[in-house]
């Protein structure tokens, strides 16, 4: 694409974005095709902001049809995504339960059963790890409990500061890269818990801070959502974006659905809880091979220009840093680490995008997420604990209750996911009318687009009817309705436990739940679409950070409640999600009002 005279529109004077050459050449180079001509005699100036997603709209439209024109073997896209997603799935969800119940164990091993009988009493066969059922009481599910939040606490810490820079680096190296790291972080884990079930482990479960120090070193399963969510966004379009991220929890969920089953069986039969450790290092070897014959979905160089001054300005840095090394600097990395990804979404850190009507907009969807996480967290780290108290479940009851979870999220994001898309699309975009004005949806959203910066008090450049800033803006506000009806969904499914705490119940709510993520699929839409696509990964990386954030915070909080309350209300923790979830309605609702201006009046 050549560039045009810099003499073409002297009248246009863009605010730069990261020089005044820079800034100029590209309203020059897309001003006349993105603002028509009416908007141009009319006196209104163009932001450089809107010729900059008009850019990323255009560079998107021809990476996508240059995929398509590939050979499929080398084409990046959900074909080559759902075997390895199903794989995944099925390896994870296998070993989830009996590794929970392991640890319990090796736990209960070293703090209770050891003092009174001593090891080789609990050791009952040498080789194998069993479930004894003097490790489900109140204070020693209690002990337990408290123990491995803080080693959750600790992987969560070390996750906080590697996550956000390993997430980053896919915008370099490539999101294959970070789904390798997670595979080989995983089975290192997996061969540490094995060593600390044995009776050779001098040191008890203090290994297990090792094996929760490897995995918050190396990100472990918590690059898996970036990558893949990375992976989807570079080979889709905003319109399809949200429903693609559907069918990859579908994927995964198939698999969740047989791996559950399979593990808590191979437990039951063998009556050795670390046999599935096997199972899942093979797992990991195949889907590491199936990685290198993936093609990758990195595009290389989207904006030379910018990677060429991101280069030279870290080459500096590091020569900077190696010249002035001192315990100051290691310090202040140490803070930026912690504080600089989550200070991505905070106002002003990136243009303000059209796509988005506030500058708070996007800082606003990751607290929202956030605070949902945090809820969700907390239930899902105390579920097996409370589980072995109430009801005395095994890993064999486990599994088939996650296989149940698998075909629930299967059902949401297959059923009834699609089936809310299309009647949104059908009754609410296509039918419904503005009161205001008379418009139809179209119209108004084309009206809403034009004055879309209101904040800013600058116009919006016009478009036309069927154009992709209208599609787009009216994708971000289905997802903004789906986003604010999940997060209600999420509160109905927690309060309704310790209401009426039976095994039904916990079926019902765990079926709420799963028709309630689609939220989550909904705002990292949201995220994917708002912010730019050459700072995809790194967005990514800094939500990934706040859920990091979430389940560390999550582990210390429920762990050190159900300490206390394991012997009186073991489920009032529900009662906590259910309050941080009304929260998280309140941000989502703002969010939700910002895209629906005509629904607060």
């Amino acid at each position: 694409m050549t560039n045009q005279s810099p003499q073409a529109q002297p009248e246009i004077e863009a605010e730069p974005l990261l020089d005044q050459t820079e800034a100029e050449d590209e309203d020059e180079e897309y001003g006349d095709r993105i603002y028509p001509e009416a908007v141009q005699d009319s006196g209104f100036q163009p932001m450089s902001m809107a010729s900059e997603a008009g850019q990323e709209d255009e560079d998107e439209s021809a990476w996508l049809a240059e995929l398509q024109r590939r050979p499929w073997h080398l084409r990046p896209g959900m074909l080559w995504l759902t075997p390895f997603l199903f794989a995944i799935g099925l390896v994870i969800t296998a070993i989830g339960s009996p590794m929970e119940q392991l640890n319990i164990q090796i736990i209960c091993k070293d703090f209770y059963l050891s003092q009174q009988h001593g090891p080789q009493d609990f050791m009952e066969h040498a080789g194998l790890v069993l479930q004894d059922d003097r490790c489900k009481t109140p204070d020693v599910l209690g002990v337990a409990a408290l123990v491995q939040s803080r080693i959750h606490a600790v992987r969560g810490t070390f996750t906080f500061f590697t996550l956000a820079k390993w997430a980053s680096l896919s915008d370099v190296f490539g999101r294959k890269a970070l789904l390798q790291l997670a595979l080989i972080a995983h089975s290192l884990s997996q061969l540490i818990t094995w060593f600390a079930a044995s009776p050779y482990n001098p040191v008890g479960y203090r290994l297990l801070y090792v094996d929760s120090i490897l995995l918050g070193m190396t990100a472990g399963s918590s690059l898996f959502q970036p990558a893949i969510t990375a992976y989807v966004a570079d080979c889709t379009s905003s319109k399809t974006r949200s429903i693609t991220l559907g069918y990859t929890v579908i994927c995964f969920s198939l698999g969740s659905i047989i791996g559950p089953p399979i593990g808590g069986y191979m437990v039951k039969q063998t009556g050795d809880l670390t046999s599935v450790i096997r199972i899942s290092l093979a797992g990991f070897a195949i889907l590491l091979l199936y990685l290198v014959a993936m093609p990758e979905s990195l595009r290389k160089h989207a904006n030379p220009r910018i990677s060429e001054r991101d280069d030279n300005k870290d080459t500096r840095h590091v020569k900077k840093l190696s010249f002035l090394a001192s315990i100051g600097n290691a310090v202040k990395r140490g803070f930026l680490a912690i504080v600089e990804p989550l200070l991505f979404f905070a106002p002003g850190s990136i243009p303000v995008s059209p796509k988005a009507p506030s500058k708070y907009t996007l800082a606003l969807i990751v607290i929202a997420t956030h605070l949902v996480k945090l809820g969700l967290f907390g239930v899902y780290a105390l579920f097996i604990p409370l589980t072995n108290l109430v009801f005395k479940w095994t890993s064999y009851e486990d599994g088939f209750f996650f296989s149940y979870v698998g075909v629930c999220s299967f059902g949401a994001y297959l059923g009834v996911f699609p089936l809310l898309q299309f009647l949104y699309k059908r009754f609410i975009i296509r039918t419904s009318k503005s009161e205001a004005h008379g418009y139809t949806q179209v119209e108004q959203l084309e009206h809403e687009l034009e004055t879309f910066n209101l904040e800013e008090r600058q116009p919006a450049p016009a478009v036309v009817e069927g154009s992709s800033d209208t599609d787009t803006i009216a994708t971000l506000k289905m997802d903004a309705s789906f986003f604010l009806g999940g997060t209600i969904l999420f509160g109905i499914s927690f309060i309704i436990v310790p209401l009426f705490m039976s095994i039904p119940i916990i079926f019902i709510a765990e079926g709420l739940g799963q028709v309630a993520s689609i939220s989550m699929s909904a705002s990292t839409s949201m995220l994917t679409t708002i912010v730019p696509l050459s700072q995809r990964g790194k967005a990514l990386g800094a939500v990934s950070v706040s859920d990091s954030l979430a389940n560390t915070f999550a582990n210390l909080i429920y762990g050190t409640i159900f300490s206390w309350t394991s012997s009186t209300l073991p489920w009032f923790y529900y009662y906590v999600s259910s309050g941080i979830a009304v929260v998280a309605t309140l941000v989502v609702f703002t969010v939700w009002s910002l895209y629906h201006p005509a629904g607060r009046k």
